[in-house]
């Protein structure tokens, strides 16, 4: 089968770890028609990847974000920044492809994050995107691709290494290969697209978050989309956020830095007000919002609002994440694993744990740390990864009202089995019953089947004589 022109030069590359050899079967999974656990990147979640204007100006090659953090282990402010670059032929990447890369980060989560090679077809990430299957959408992920091949990023101490637990220095390509079959249906080999070794080796090292991204999908303002991806991130600490009005809307949702403090009120308040609505943030006053510390200083709150449907993704649903094998051990329990670094664990730390005690005593600690955390705890406020691994290393005793409320649910828990029982074993009952009546009455007509209409009549009128009541009703 001839190949398609793909939309962009292919760049030649060795098989390496992560990778498959081209023409592997390949590896496409079913898309469901929502995508209530998903994942997102901790440091695409930080920063912005792309200018906030819906369309690309040519005259802008180069945008950057920047800001200051407190690093306790150091007890000191570490200034981060991050810098996109792109190529002349298609410029920056737009809040639309920002979508797409999360898309793609989507798909590679549903495929397990088991290869940089990721198989598609475009028509699957528009049913991601929860795009129309059209000329003009698929025309605008290839332009989504090109730019993401033309992007260069540039990372200085503001890359998190989940590995090291450490800010460092990173810059990369975001892709380093895509390859398209329009054909889709007649080509013999499907799409795909390859991350670059950075990106790839932070999705397996569990620098990853739940994400609902069908809620994501549900909000009409790309500022609210940022604004929900940098919120959620943070709110894994607390329920409550502050931060200071400039630097929140220059450097983590992209505003104009020439902005006047009201216009970015204004824009902010639109995007927040959907959030309101949707019922992810807590409603308030402009005044309870913003609060003047200073001339020229101004403060945002937010409050995450108690809603179950909006709550992170239970940890079941992690993504069996490929791990490198080391001198621990050559079979992991993945599952676990990744229960342990979606809880916060650092991935080699995590390994060691598993190594070191006993499965039912990691998830017994990490259910009575998801719950103390659930209860919003003072132990799990500063630092709930920590607690974990003391609570298993030390082993702590488990709180009297975890206890209480755990043997409750266990009681329940035991009676809903005991009367699912009961129903089953009375359905399978039942079901002998109607087996064996129809066993009986087709032995009794083979039976009649071998006699003169006469013989038939005769035992048909003994039946009848011989019955009860209630027998000779059935046989009237």
């Amino acid at each position: 089968m001839t190949e398609n022109t793909a939309i962009i030069p292919e760049i030649d590359c060795l098989e390496t770890e992560g990778l498959e050899p081209e023409h592997d079967q390949p590896r496409l999974v079913l898309v469901p028609s929502k995508i209530t656990h998903g994942r997102d990147e901790l440091n695409f979640a930080e920063f912005p990847l792309s200018a906030l204007s819906e369309k690309s100006d040519p005259s802008i090659k180069t945008i950057y974000f920047e800001d200051r953090i407190f690093d306790r282990s150091k007890n000191q402010h570490i200034p981060r920044r991050v810098t996109i670059t792109s190529s002349d032929a298609f410029g920056l990447p737009t809040p639309l492809d920002e979508e797409v890369l999360l898309a793609a980060i989507q798909l590679s989560k549903l495929q397990g994050f088991r290869s940089r090679r990721v198989h598609f077809t475009r028509h699957q990430l528009l049913q991601i995107l929860n795009w129309a299957p059209n000329g003009q959408n698929y025309a605008r992920l290839e332009q989504a691709f090109n730019r993401w091949m033309g992007v260069t990023i540039y990372y200085q101490g503001a890359w998190r290494d989940r590995q090291t637990q450490s800010w460092v220095d990173e810059s990369f390509h975001m892709l380093e290969r895509v390859k398209i079959f329009r054909d889709e249906h007649g080509a013999a080999y499907t799409s795909y697209f390859e991350w670059n070794e950075v990106v790839f080796r932070s999705f397996q090292n569990g620098n990853v978050k739940p994400l609902n991204y069908d809620f994501l999908l549900s909000l009409e303002s790309s500022i609210a989309k940022r604004l929900y991806r940098f919120l959620d991130k943070r709110f894994y600490h607390a329920g409550e956020l502050e931060f200071e009005l400039k630097s929140l809307c220059h450097e983590h949702i992209g505003f104009s830095r020439n902005l006047l403090v009201a216009d970015l009120k204004r824009k902010l308040l639109r995007a927040i007000s959907e959030l309101e609505e949707k019922g992810y943030l807590v409603p308030m006053s402009k005044d309870e919002r913003f609060r003047k510390d200073a001339p020229g200083l101004w403060k945002v709150l937010f409050k995450r609002a108690k809603n179950e449907s909006l709550l992170e993704p239970e940890n079941g649903d992690a993504a069996q994440t490929s791990l490198p094998q080391t001198s621990l051990s050559t079979s992991l329990p993945i599952s676990l694993h990744s229960m342990l670094v979606e809880f916060g664990v650092r991935a080699q730390k995590a390994k060691e744990l598993i190594h070191n005690h006993g499965e039912d005593i990691i998830r017994d600690k990490l259910q009575v740390a998801t719950w103390l955390k659930e209860k919003g705890d003072v132990n799990l406020i500063n630092n709930p990864p920590g607690y974990l691994v003391a609570s298993i290393e030390r082993g702590f005793d488990n709180p009297k009202a975890f206890c209480d409320e755990a043997a409750a649910v266990e009681r329940k828990r035991s009676a809903d089995l005991a009367t699912k029982k009961i129903a089953l074993a009375e359905a399978r009952r039942v079901q002998r019953q109607e087996q064996e009546f129809a066993r009986r009455t087709k032995l009794v007509e083979e039976y009649l089947l071998t006699l003169t209409e006469q013989q038939r009549e005769a035992v048909v009128t003994r039946a009848l004589t011989e019955a009860d009541t209630a027998k000779r009703r059935i046989l009237n």
